[in-house]
């Protein structure tokens, strides 16, 4: 596909057919605890209870020590946290995209990095006893794991720094009383992905007795992008105004053309200091075990672009990865993205600057789909 189709790109969606879900029988909930660390000592509720004001105050987590994170908090409370090292929240099983209270930030003690958590009620999913305080409101997290989260209407309501109101969970209330809009207190964005990609368990559309992970696919669709000034998420402000085609050189979302997200490097590739990211059109991969007919489904896939194959993309923890359309309210099959077919022109990947025609890299992007793609050089092998 040449630069001046770019303005052509289209949607690409597939409908749910028995999507493979994980997913959890409402009624029938496991309600077995010890999934996030308590505090060593002092695990009674303070007199008068738990109030709003409680509800996010920081922890903190000094990288590699061991110490328990929760004993920063109040009494009663635990430490809401996924720690860079992993000691810590490793129940949180889909932290990479529902995590957004976490902040692994750039102050040091010694030599090690300080990650901040979020003191709150934690309990299993279907605790008959758990309550949160007026104010908040209980999140379901990957797996088995609830916790109160703030509600609020502006930033100074979340009472801390680096914290804002924002709209990341679409399993939150977002009217309050008299329809008042409200968000909910998260850290602040940095990327438009993951930060800005909105996630929540809700009921599968084919059975509404049971709860999957899901992601917003229009968000997978660049529609949603990070101010890093504000700490904000917010509707793209270009729509489809990029000009960077399917795995392309991105910084961005804006730089993406038509219904795409940039992956950036900050999240998706740690390991290349001040890499690129790449603009990725969403597409629906297929799991046919014959070579020839995946390939053949994986174009098919991206009849939107032609020239291009569908790719399975980055999971990070998202297994399977579930899709929802938030404006349809439909379950899609979109875990994947178009990248340049070159298996039968190798030089077609002239027109990609900064890619050539190869093998994936299956420490990225797994399983490979079997066609060499035209790649930048974070993706090849």
């Amino acid at each position: 596909m040449s630069a001046s189709t770019a303005s052509q790109l289209t949607r690409v969606v597939v409908r749910s057919a028995g999507l493979g879900l994980f997913v959890i029988v409402l009624m029938g909930a496991s309600r077995c605890g010890g999934t996030i660390t308590p505090r060593d000592a002092g695990t009674d509720l303070p007199d008068g209870g738990v109030t709003a004001d409680m509800i996010g105050t920081p922890c903190e987590y000094v990288d590699g020590s061991g110490e328990n994170p929760t004993n920063d908090c109040e009494a009663g409370l635990t430490c809401l946290i996924r720690t860079y090292d992993g000691l810590y929240g490793a129940a949180l099983t889909n932290y990479f995209w529902e995590d957004q209270f976490t902040v692994y930030t750039d102050r040091m003690v010694g030599n090690s990095f300080v990650d901040e958590g979020y003191c709150t009620l934690v309990s299993a999913w279907n605790d008959p006893n758990f309550r949160c305080p007026a104010g908040t409101f209980p999140k379901l997290l990957s797996t088995n794991v609830q916790a109160c989260m703030k509600l609020c209407t502006s930033n100074a309501d979340c009472g801390r720094q680096g914290y804002v109101c924002d709209y990341r969970y679409f399993d939150m209330p977002s009217q309050g009383q008299g329809g008042a809009q409200v968000g909910h207190c998260v850290r602040a964005c940095r990327t438009d992905a993951p930060d800005c990609v909105r996630s929540g368990i809700v009921t599968t559309q084919m059975d509404p007795n049971q709860v999957a992970a899901y992601v917003a696919y229009e968000d997978l669709e660049g529609q949603s992008v990070c101010d890093v000034g504000t700490g904000i998420c917010g509707v793209n402000p270009d729509g489809a105004g990029g000009d960077v085609l399917p795995g392309g050189a991105c910084n961005d979302t804006t730089e993406c053309a038509g219904f795409q997200l940039c992956y950036q490097a900050s999240a998706f590739f740690p390991q290349i200091p001040d890499g690129d990211g790449i603009c990725g059109l969403p597409c629906a991969p297929s799991a046919n075990p014959d070579p020839t007919q995946r390939a053949q489904e994986n174009r098919a896939s991206c009849n939107a672009a032609p020239g291009y194959v569908c790719q399975a993309a980055f999971r990070n923890g998202h297994v399977p990865f579930a899709v929802k359309s938030l404006l349809e309210g439909v379950d899609l099959q979109a875990g994947g993205i178009c990248l340049p077919d070159c298996s039968a022109n190798p030089n077609a990947c002239a027109s990609f600057p900064g890619t050539t025609c190869g093998q994936l890299n299956n420490n990225l992007l797994e399983p490979w789909n079997g066609v060499s793609m035209c790649l930048m050089p974070q993706l090849s092998q």
